[in-house]
Parts: structure tokens; sequence; C-alpha cells
């Protein structure tokens, strides 16, 4: 069990500097996770084609004031087209024959609203095979959004970095029998508080147009994420009159601070809905093949 009690004796320099790099460690761990299970990051992987092993990288996260390019390796003898469609929709599935330049085929998907998705699919035809990217992993599914400028985004990920850091910092202190420290607890509250409740709204309403989609008027997880995190804190801070209570709950904070940061981020985000249309019959293998959902 921790000690939840205030000791008298303060950490070492060299004591406090280790557990500062370990925090910092930590954090950059979780911000790689962060980046690596995300759900707008490009799906990459490999395919086989007549002996030889082509990668490829497919975009999940394109903006709009540029059309979604789409590029695969394009064999010698193959065909490429990108099939898509707007997602969710039982709209017809549109197809679009790529230009082959250099070994790649390239081809563009018109430009959608701000949170307007669309699901697609690259078919590579041979004159005895078809070759379907990403193949078994399924469609793939991609998100629009509104250029973020720089004096929106950067203070976001700097002071939302910043407060795990020092959450981590608060949290193995705690653990190691650390003093309290009054100073980190207020500077983790004001960094959260600003990068998540002050630029994370901005942030949201530049990219999609709506500063929060998270309780009670939507269901972000990122938003619902910022508002328990910040909640944890803010007891943190409320308890800070009384030594031992606080103690406990800045671990507390830090413990859910933690588990927050490990779920993926812009999951259940924004989403553009599209006017109904008609359904439509799907062909059985286009029907069969699994989404990557974001």
């Amino acid at each position: 069990m921790p000690n939840t009690r205030s000791p008298r004796i303060p950490f070492s320099r060299w004591r406090s500097a280790g557990v500062w790099l370990f925090a910092l460690v930590v954090t950059l761990a979780m911000a790689v996770h962060q980046r690596k299970t995300g759900p707008t990051q490009p799906v990459e992987g490999t395919v086989r084609i007549d002996r030889t092993v082509y990668s490829y990288r497919l975009i999940r996260n394109p903006t709009t004031d540029a059309p979604l390019t789409v590029m695969v390796p394009a064999p010698v003898g193959y065909r490429v087209e990108v099939i898509w469609r707007e997602y969710p929709t039982t709209r017809p599935w549109k197809r679009i024959s790529a230009d082959i330049h250099e070994g790649f085929a390239m081809a563009a998907i018109p430009i959608q609203p701000s949170a307007g998705k669309v699901e697609y699919y690259v078919e590579l035809l041979g004159e005895t095979e078809r070759v379907l990217i990403p193949g078994a992993s399924g469609r793939i599914i991609a998100r629009y959004k509104d250029p973020v400028p720089g004096w929106a985004l950067i203070p976001h990920i700097l002071l939302m970095f910043i407060a795990m850091v020092l959450s981590n910092r608060l949290g193995v202190g705690i653990i190691l029998g650390e003093p309290t420290r009054p100073d980190l607890i207020i500077m983790a509250f004001v960094a959260l508080t600003l990068g998540g409740l002050i630029f994370g709204p901005i942030v949201q309403n530049e990219a999609f147009g709506a500063p929060w989609t998270g309780w009670p008027v939507g269901h972000d997880l990122t938003d619902n994420k910022i508002a328990v995190t910040w909640i944890a804190w803010l007891i943190a801070i409320i308890r800070l009159r009384r030594d031992s209570a606080c103690r406990i709950w800045v671990l507390t904070a830090a413990i859910i601070t933690c588990a927050t940061y490990l779920v993926p981020h812009s999951l259940l985000g924004s989403q553009h809905n599209y006017d109904p249309e008609p359904s439509v019959i799907q062909d059985s293998y286009d029907s069969a093949i699994p989404l990557i959902r974001p």
C-alpha cells in the first residue's frame, strides 16, 4: 500500500530527478500508445502479388482542404480501382480508376464535409487475379476534418503532455512516500484545465464545428475522458487542505488519468449525418468485407 501520510523527510535531489525521469518516460510511452492505437492513424500492411510483397499505407484522417489521396503499389499488368461511398449510408458504391505512375497507383476521393466519413477499399485487377487492399482486414473508414490552426493545436498538445507528466510524477511520488507537493498538484490541475477544457474544445470546434460532443450532448470518449479526469483532479484540489485525504485523492486522480490515456484517442467522435438515401442491394462479395472502424 502506498504511504498516504505526508512524511517529514523530503526526497533527495537524485531521487526526485529519478522520479521525474520515470514520469517523463512513462508519459512518452503513453503518447506513443495514443498515436499508434488511435482510429485516425493510417492503416499499414503488405500484400503478396506474383511472389512479390508490396507495402501500402491507407489514410484515415483527411482534411477538408484537399481530396483524400489513395496511393498503393501497382504491379505491372494490373489496373487499380478505388471503391468508396459515404459512411454510414446505403448509397451506391462509386469506382475511381487510379492513375498509374512509376509503379504506384493514385486516386482521389472527393472532399467531404467536416466530420463526414467515407468507407473505401482498393481493388487490383490482373488478367487472372483479383486482389483487395486491405484484404481480409476490411474496408477503411476515413473521417474528414477542417484544418486546425497551430495557435490552437500546439498549446493543446503541450498542455496535455505537461498535465500527464505532472500526474505521473505526483502518483509515483506518493507511492514512494514523497511529501505532499501542493505546487505540482495545482500545476497539474491548471495544465489540465487549460489544455483539456479550454484549448481542447477550441481544437474540436476548429476541426469539426462543435466544441463539445461528450456527455451530456454526445458520446465522444475523448471529451468524456477529459471530463472524468478533470473532476478527479478538482476533488484533489478541494481536499488539498487536508493532507492525508489529499494524498489519497491525488493518487486516485493520477491513476484515473493514466487509465484514460490508455483508451485510444478520438473514439466515438463527431460524425456528419448524410441525407438518407434509398437502400441499394450490394453484391455478396462486397457485403462480406468487414470494416475497420474509427
